[in-house]
């Protein structure tokens, strides 16, 4: 063969093994990568569902020491979690803290723990509340198996993107629970062994008073027929139902006056007024208008309260508040309680509380009101217990034979002495329990429960028992 054949031949050659190389590592560079996984042979636990991951139809996967979820449907669902695909825009997975599902498995397969499989690199575009991740980069990069995708459950995902809680302990595995919506509020009634508490919307649970099973949502007719009983329990110390609505105080050009008794002076133009020799209070601003409450403590005692306003009312109307204790024709002003009481209770020994509770919620009208306790001696002595145990607020709980149980707490910040007491007379206050967050409630056996303030959770502190429910078992009763 000629030399100049040979060299044709060897270049056509050449060529054509260059060529097919070519296209043999182009295909290879464009296949997805592919990495090692395996099954969990630990303990893994989701919002208080143990998953079976042996008889998983896409069980859960290891890859570099991080767990995996599949983003099927059952779990998107028990994740809160919104997934869509579509071939231009890829996957999106974003949170959407709805109320969830409980996890539903979906058994029958038998997978085997001990051996490792395949998953791949997902290659198309992935966003995470709306953030584009670049997954070919990724440590822990988003896979497919049995052509599910896979999501790492890494810190970066589970606690800064989706607000989870996750931990891992060697005997308990690894647990992951998601944000927990707030069903359970406030106990506000017992009948028999069961407790009753408001809901979201006002809806009212029935919960056995060991804390066993599950609270059962009312319907409509019967939560509302329940809720008519929410203030049976203070209704007999009701302060309208002491008040002498008849009874006023007198509005005159420079005093306020209850059975011609001075409580109060006042200036018409800016000049302060020297004090007066009597038990009244001067003002250097003359009232524009004033509206009073006469509540009879006992037979020869009576509490007025009077608030006056210095222009026409409304909302940002300036005020102030005073109230007196009236006895032997004498009125004697009491600056420590200084709020129109919601409930007189008067004891066996002849001395009597006022209570003013605090405002359940704050709003321009209520936002210097605060929960206020004062006991009235048979002699007309006054002794403020805020001021005994140094608390902002103090809230009736309970009352019994004149022994009050209360709920102290601070404004701010929590103090060594917040917490649950028992009031009898002006004696030292006996503490009960310390300071822990959330709505308390007293029932007739004494027992002291604690709805968290954050969770689904109720407490009995008497016996240190406590129950917590998960969400998805409040609100599936919705649906």
């Amino acid at each position: 063969m000629p030399y100049l054949d040979r060299l044709i031949k060897f270049v056509v050659c050449l060529t054509l093994l260059f060529t097919f190389g070519s296209q043999i590592a182009a295909q290879a560079y464009a296949a997805p990568k592919q990495v090692k996984v395996h099954i969990p042979t630990f303990n893994v636990e989701l919002n208080g569902v143990m998953i079976d991951n042996e008889h998983q139809e896409y069980p859960l996967l290891v890859y570099n020491d991080i767990t995996y979820f599949p983003m099927t449907w059952n779990y998107s669902r028990a994740l809160s979690l919104s997934v869509n695909w579509d071939q231009e825009s890829g996957l999106s997975i974003m949170r959407n803290n709805q109320f969830r599902e409980k996890m539903k498995q979906t058994l029958g397969s038998n997978n085997d723990l001990n051996r490792d499989y395949t998953a791949t690199v997902a290659d198309y575009p992935i966003h995470v509340n709306w953030k584009q991740i670049d997954n070919a980069n990724e440590s822990y990069p988003v896979l497919q198996f049995r052509d599910i995708t896979y999501f790492p459950m890494t810190w970066r995902f589970t606690h800064d993107e989706f607000e989870w809680d996750t931990s891992w302990m060697s005997k308990a595995g690894f647990k992951l629970t998601t944000i927990q919506h707030k069903v359970l509020y406030q106990l506000f009634y017992e009948e028999g062994d069961f407790l009753y508490a408001y809901g979201n919307q006002n809806d009212v649970y029935q919960i056995n008073k060991s804390l066993e099973g599950t609270p059962i949502r009312l319907a409509k007719e019967a939560g509302e027929e329940i809720s008519k009983h929410e203030k049976d329990r203070f209704k007999p110390y009701q302060a309208a139902n002491f008040e002498k609505k008849n009874e006023k105080v007198e509005l005159k050009d420079h005093t306020i006056e209850y059975k011609q008794l001075e409580l109060l002076s006042f200036s018409s133009g800016t000049a302060d007024k020297q004090e007066s020799k009597s038990a009244s209070v001067s003002l250097n601003k003359k009232v524009f208008s004033a509206e009073s409450a006469i509540i009879p403590v006992s037979n020869d005692i009576t509490f007025v309260f009077l608030t006056v306003y210095y222009a026409a009312q409304d909302i940002y109307t300036p005020q102030d508040s005073f109230a007196f204790i009236v006895k032997d024709g004498k009125a004697v002003r009491v600056p420590e309680f200084n709020q129109k009481p919601d409930y007189v209770i008067n004891n066996k020994d002849g001395s009597s509380w006022l209570i003013s509770q605090a405002p359940s919620s704050s709003s321009a009208r209520t936002a210097r009101l605060r929960g206020q306790i004062l006991h009235i001696a048979p002699d007309g002595a006054t002794t403020s217990m805020n001021n005994q145990m140094q608390a902002d607020n103090l809230d009736l709980l309970f009352a019994d034979q004149g022994v009050l149980t209360v709920r102290a707490y601070s404004e701010k910040q929590i103090k060594e002495t917040d917490g649950i007491y028992l009031l009898n007379g002006t004696a030292p206050a006996t503490k009960l329990h310390d300071y822990v967050p959330g709505n308390f409630y007293i029932d007739a056996s004494h027992t002291l429960y604690v709805v968290d303030g954050m969770k689904n959770r109720i407490t009995n502190l008497t016996n240190n028992t406590s129950k917590y429910w998960w969400d998805y078992e409040l609100m599936t009763q919705l649906y």
